[in-house]
């Protein structure tokens, strides 16, 4: 499963399946995709758990935006965590 794929799946059962992105949505902000903060708080610890890591105190605000800025995030941290 790729990283993407894992993501998608976590957002649905983070959301208890109210929100399913297609590929056209993967860019679009989460909020306008209908995630609300406690769901953006569980799925960034299923993020966490899922990819074993810990958020750095440091990750700019950018990389929980989008499908998109997480998967870039995850694939290349080591240049987004400053």
């Amino acid at each position: 499963m790729t990283p993407r794929e894992r993501l998608n799946q976590l957002l649905t059962q983070s959301t208890h399946g109210d929100v399913v992105l297609g590929p056209e949505a993967q860019g679009i902000a989460l909020v306008e995709c209908g995630v609300d903060s406690i769901a953006l708080l569980t799925f960034l610890v299923a993020i966490e758990q899922a990819f074993d890591i810990v958020w750095p105190v440091s990750t700019q605000e950018e990389v929980f935006t989008s499908i998109d800025s997480l998967v870039q995030f995850l694939t290349h941290g080591a240049e987004h965590a400053h």
